[in-house]
């Protein structure tokens, strides 16, 4: 898990993702070339780090939570005006944390096992 150390360092030249919108990306404006990379690097980062902890033995598999829990830890309505770049890049942060993690160092399921007999 070095990697991800290494992808956890801080760039001074990141852009504030909090003050911008979707209409400050490709291709609604044409110079959004810096914030449309900025989004994008962190949502693989995002992702990178999902990886890596659904390939790690001693991380659950799944951060259960019944949905009346989940309705009250996720705001699902739809917003009027459009959300900040920063919160959808958090939003997807949050929801991968509570996705079953599907990475191949964990045992097979008893049910697989009968499917294969």
């Amino acid at each position: 898990m070095e990697s991800s150390g290494k992808r956890n360092k801080v760039d001074n030249n990141t852009i504030n993702l909090s003050k911008l919108k979707y209409t400050d990306l490709f291709p609604i404006d044409e110079n959004g070339s810096k914030p449309t990379k900025e989004f994008l690097l962190q949502v693989m980062e995002i992702c990178l780090d999902f990886i890596d902890k659904s390939n790690d033995r001693t991380t659950k598999i799944l951060e259960f939570h019944k949905p009346e829990e989940l309705k009250k830890l996720f705001d699902f309505s739809i917003p009027d005006e459009p959300l900040d770049i920063q919160q959808i890049v958090n939003d997807c942060r949050d929801a991968l944390k509570y996705q079953v993690k599907t990475g191949e160092s964990f045992p097979e399921p008893q049910s697989y096992y009968n499917m294969r007999l």
